[in-house]
């Protein structure tokens, strides 16, 4: 792609969206109001978007040694 082309595209880009805005917006759009899940990094980031969204986060526990 010539490099004027690829200016002229950054230009018109979007603002970046994270993967777990837009898996708790598929889960808003379902009508998703309760998420059950593992606590821990892994879903971290998916929980913090969709409680902003008002959809609730209950966390669970694993006690495996």
């Amino acid at each position: 792609m010539p490099e004027s082309n690829l200016a002229e595209r950054n230009d018109r880009s979007e603002e970046q969206v994270s993967g777990a805005k837009v898996i708790a917006q598929a889960l808003k759009t379902q009508n998703v109001e309760y998420m059950f899940g593992v606590v821990g990094i892994p879903v971290t980031e998916i929980a913090i978007a969709a409680q902003e969204l008002g959809i609730r986060y209950i966390g669970m526990r694993n006690e495996q040694a």
